[in-house]
């Protein structure tokens, strides 16, 4: 997940004013200064120099404005270095401002110097625009995974400008990149009694309860993915640690690697839980990526409690918000005999969930979920049904029944009951990520994160873990999962009557 951001666009002329003219700049200092520079075959674009989100485009779709840049481009052809850049468009512009949009250029990876190839280890792209309702775009591609182990991945994002819709993808690459296991991944094997520091096992982690654990080997033959119950965590094996850290007190801290990275291969510990998406985040910034996580972590535990509990909650009437753009979107979802709920899913946390379900027909047919969380209800819809117009558009209907469950009637809690604006309002708070932590602590929980690029990119890519917080998958354990809406919960058996969300949805 990469988060969302409405700011305009900012010229690097415009970032030269906001800074003092006075700086000392000393241009031939710079590592690279005497160095020939080029724009890079595959290049990263910077969407504002607050909201540094990146993405990989070609030459030709290059998207960053204003003079400065239009007259640098040009240049940037191999055989100048930065210090005659710098002096070629002297007579034109403030050698700090043509300077700043050089540097801005090479933070992000932009410029290649002499026989270097383009920073990081990141994974090349090859985007493919999918026509949505204007003004949103939608891109995708398939990413080859740095395991060889693994088949390429399809990843996608939505947005309300080409440039967001790309980052998105791009963000998503990122994230599932940096997320697999390599030879410089830190870890070490020993039981959990021999640690040091905090250390959350598996047990903590998944949230099975005693039930499922007694009944595994028939709940897996009927299940599979994310439903698959494992093993009963034994204290006394060695399994392979990775190190964490938590959020709110910097303390090093321990999760079962297995956990936390993806493998084509077998990991010491992986017979007692194995890593999925959940809470994975990338953006332009360490920080920003941890806000994603902690958000994506707290949208799924009320999308799990709303599910398992057969919750019926209030609808929301997407054409009261009188955005004519969102109003395109439901109708574009809506057709083909396609039906669409948009549900207020807000819990305990007070920010502002949604969920988007459409199903085909009469009955829950073929349905498709989308999830958003913003400050106000508002964005969150606008998520949310960004997400669902993703899973129609990459999977495509087919001919044909293989649904077991297509007859079965529309489930009461996906139907909903009527609007009530009363109801909910905007977050109480902004989305920051010492109000989510504190947030978090009020509830007793902690959070705790992986940087997983781990410094290696231009760009932030971590795994956000808060033990207690539920995922999309049919885990019940005690917790939340019956706490947090305690005048309505039901019987751990009656919570797969509708099937589990992944069985339902994915």
């Amino acid at each position: 997940m990469l988060y969302h951001s409405n700011q305009r666009p900012l010229a690097v002329d415009e970032i030269a004013r906001r800074v003092p003219l006075g700086q000392n700049m000393n241009f031939a200092a710079s590592a690279n200064a005497c160095q020939t520079v080029a724009l890079a075959d595959a290049v990263c674009v910077q969407r504002s120099d607050t909201d540094s989100t990146l993405v990989r485009v070609s030459q030709r779709e290059l998207l960053l404005k204003g003079p400065v840049f239009n007259a640098l481009l040009p240049l940037l052809d191999g055989t100048r270095a930065a210090h005659q850049l710098v002096a070629s468009l002297s007579t034109r512009f403030e050698a700090l401002a043509v300077w700043l949009a050089i540097e801005l250029l090479k933070k992000h990876c932009l410029l290649r110097t002499a026989g270097q190839t383009l920073a990081g280890p990141l994974p090349d792209l090859k985007m493919q625009q999918i026509d949505v309702p204007a003004p949103y775009h939608f891109y995708c591609a398939k990413m080859v995974p740095p395991d060889p182990g693994v088949p390429p991945i399809h990843v996608g994002g939505f947005g309300e400008t080409a440039l967001e819709a790309m980052a998105k993808c791009r963000g998503e690459a990122v994230e599932r990149w940096f997320g697999f296991l390599n030879k410089k991944t830190d870890r070490v094997t020993a039981r959990k009694v021999d640690l040091e520091g905090r250390v959350f096992d598996p047990s903590e982690l998944l949230n099975f309860s005693d039930r499922q654990f007694a009944m595994r080997e028939s709940l897996n033959r009927s299940t599979g993915g994310l439903d698959v119950v494992p093993h009963p965590f034994d204290p006394d094996v060695a399994i392979d640690w990775s190190p964490a850290h938590n959020m709110g007190s910097g303390e090093k801290c321990w999760l079962p690697t297995a956990l936390v990275y993806y493998s084509s291969q077998p990991v010491s510990g992986s017979e007692f839980g194995v890593a999925d998406s959940n809470g994975c985040a990338a953006g332009p910034s360490f920080e920003r990526a941890c806000l994603s996580g902690l958000l994506e972590l707290i949208e799924r535990d009320a999308c799990a409690i709303w599910w398992y509990n057969q919750i019926i909650p209030p609808t929301i009437d997407a054409r009261a918000f009188g955005d004519d753009a969102l109003d395109r979107l439901m109708d574009f979802v809506a057709t083909g005999q396609r039906n669409v709920r948009l549900l207020d899913l807000t819990h305990d946390f007070e920010i502002p969930v949604v969920a988007a379900v459409s199903w085909n027909g009469s009955t829950f047919h073929r349905p498709k979920l989308g999830l958003g969380i913003a400050f106000d209800r508002k964005s969150a819809a606008v998520k949310a049904v960004g997400e669902l117009v993703t899973q129609i558009v990459t999977t495509p209907e087919q001919s044909g029944d293989n649904s077991a469950k297509s007859a079965q009637p529309v489930p009461a809690h996906v139907l909903g009951r009527s609007p009530d604006w009363t109801e909910g309002g905007p977050s109480t708070i902004a989305l920051t990520v010492p109000n989510l932590l504190k947030l978090l602590r009020e509830k007793e929980l902690t959070a705790v994160v992986v940087d997983q690029a781990d410094n290696a990119g231009p760009v932030g890519s971590v795994r956000v873990v808060v033990p207690g917080l539920r995922s999309l998958a049919a885990r019940f354990g005690p917790g939340r999962l019956f706490k947090a809406s305690p005048s309505h919960t039901v019987d751990e058996r009656a919570m797969i009557t509708f099937g589990t969300i992944s069985s339902t949805f994915m």
